[in-house]
C-alpha cells in the first residue's frame, strides 16, 4: 500500500483552484498539481467521443463510467508523486442539456483520500472571472455577488454530502489574494462529525428548509437531539450518568429536551445575561447549541464558567447542529481537551436574521 496522497481540490469557477493546486504542490516535495478537466478532454478519444457536445449529450450512467474510468487512470498519477492535487468541481454547468451535472467519480477504488474544498470571497470570485474574460484567458460568464455565494454554498454543501457518502476525509482552505497555500493551512473536517444514520442525516438537511413551521421544527429538533444523543454516546464511548447537560437559548433549547430524553443527569440552561452560570458540579459537561456561526456565543459560554470549574474544561463537550468554517480558527484556538461534534457545517456568508433565525423560526417569533 503507497503512503503516497491524492486530493481533489473543489470549489467553482473562478475560485482560484489552479493557483491553490500549484502553490499546494509546490510547497511539498516531489508533488504534482494538474486540471481534472484538461485531463478528461485528452481521454475524451480513448472513450470514443470526439468533442465535448458528444460527452455532454451522454445520459448520466454513461457520463458517470467515463469520469470513473478516467479516475481510476489517476492511479499512475498517485504512484509516481508524493502527494497530487486534482483541481476539479463538484458539479458542472452542461450547455448541451442546460443542467448540473456530476463531475465527481461515484467509485474511488482507494485512489481518493480526501476532497479540500476552496472558499474564495465571492468579490474575488468576480475579479477571477472579469480578469479571465477580458484577457481572453477563459470565457465565463460574469455572475453577480449572490449568485456566485449561492453557488459556492451549494458546491460545498455537495462536497460535505459526497465525502461523508464516500468516507472521505473533507477539508478547507480559505483563498485569498495575500496568502500562498500550504497543505498546513488545510483544516481537515471530519474529526468533529457525530455518526449519522439515514433518519438523522435527512432531519438535518430538512430542519434548514424554511418552509418548515415552527411547530414542525420544534418536533424535527426533538427527534434530532434524541437521535444525537445516542451518536455523540456512540463517538465519545463515555457513561451517560458522568455528564451534565446545558443548552444554550434559544436554538439550542429543543434540541436539548431531545438530547436528555434518556438522560439521567442535571440538564441546566444558560441565562442569556447572566454574568456566571449557576448550578453546575465538577461532573463533565456537554453544551448544546444550533449553530455555531463566528464561535462567539461559544467562548462566551465557557468564559463563563464558574472559576471553580476550571480545571474541568478538559471535560467539556459542544454538541451542535452545524459549524460555519469561518469559525474555525476560533474554536481550535480553543483548550484542546474542548470537544467539538456537529452534524454538518457551513459556508454561508450571512447568518439567516429575523423570522428566518433558528430561534424565530422555532418559537414563531419576529426576530
Amino acid at each position: 500500500m503507497t503512503s503516497n496522497k491524492f486530493y481533489y481540490v473543489v470549489g467553482i469557477a473562478g475560485s482560484g483552484k489552479t493557483t491553490a493546486c500549484q502553490q499546494l504542490a509546490d510547497a511539498e516535495p516531489n508533488a504534482q498539481a494538474f486540471s481534472s478537466s484538461s485531463k478528461l478532454a485528452e481521454y475524451l478519444p480513448k472513450a470514443g467521443l470526439n468533442s465535448w457536445s458528444e460527452f455532454n449529450a451522454l445520459d448520466t450512467e454513461t457520463r458517470d463510467k467515463v469520469i470513473n474510468k478516467l479516475h481510476l487512470s489517476f492511479a499512475k498519477d498517485k504512484a509516481c508523486y508524493s502527494t497530487s492535487f486534482a483541481d476539479a468541481h463538484m458539479a458542472v454547468e452542461n450547455p448541451v442539456k442546460n443542467e448540473w451535472c456530476n463531475a465527481m467519480p461515484t467509485e474511488h477504488a482507494g485512489i481518493t483520500d480526501g476532497v479540500i474544498f476552496l472558499q474564495t470571497p465571492p468579490a474575488l470570485i468576480a475579479s477571477n472571472i472579469h480578469k479571465d474574460n477580458v484577457h481572453n484567458k477563459r470565457n465565463r460568464q460574469a455572475k453577480d455577488l449572490s449568485e456566485l455565494t449561492q453557488l459556492q454554498e451549494r458546491e460545498f454543501a455537495q462536497a460535505e454530502d459526497y465525502c461523508l457518502k464516500n468516507k472521505l476525509p473533507l477539508g478547507v482552505i480559505q483563498n485569498s489574494l495575500n496568502n500562498t497555500a500550504t497543505i498546513k493551512d488545510i483544516r481537515f473536517l471530519n474529526k468533529h462529525y457525530l455518526p449519522q444514520t439515514k433518519r438523522l442525516r435527512e432531519l438535518y438537511k430538512k430542519q434548514f428548509n424554511f418552509d418548515v413551521t415552527g411547530p414542525e421544527l420544534r418536533r424535527m429538533h426533538l427527534e434530532i437531539g434524541q437521535l444525537m444523543y445516542h451518536a455523540f454516546m456512540s463517538k465519545a464511548g463515555h457513561l451517560p450518568d458522568s455528564y451534565q447537560v446545558l443548552a444554550i437559548p434559544r436554538s439550542g433549547n429543543m434540541l436539548a429536551v431531545g438530547f436528555t430524553d434518556t438522560f439521567n443527569g442535571p440538564f441546566l440552561w444558560n441565562e442569556r445575561n447572566s454574568s456566571e452560570i449557576q448550578g453546575l458540579t465538577s461532573q463533565n459537561l456537554i453544551i448544546i447549541d444550533s449553530v455555531i456561526d463566528t464561535g462567539k456565543t461559544i467562548t462566551d459560554t465557557i468564559n463563563k464558567l464558574p472559576e471553580g470549574l476550571y480545571g474541568f474544561r478538559g471535560h467539556i463537550h459542544i454538541v451542535c447542529l452545524a459549524i460555519n468554517i469561518k469559525a474555525l480558527k476560533i474554536i481550535e484556538a480553543l483548550s484542546p481537551n474542548i470537544h467539538i461534534h456537529c452534524l454538518g457545517f457551513s459556508n454561508k456568508e450571512d447568518r439567516p436574521k429575523g423570522q428566518k433565525d433558528m430561534g424565530a423560526r422555532l418559537f414563531c417569533t419576529s426576530h
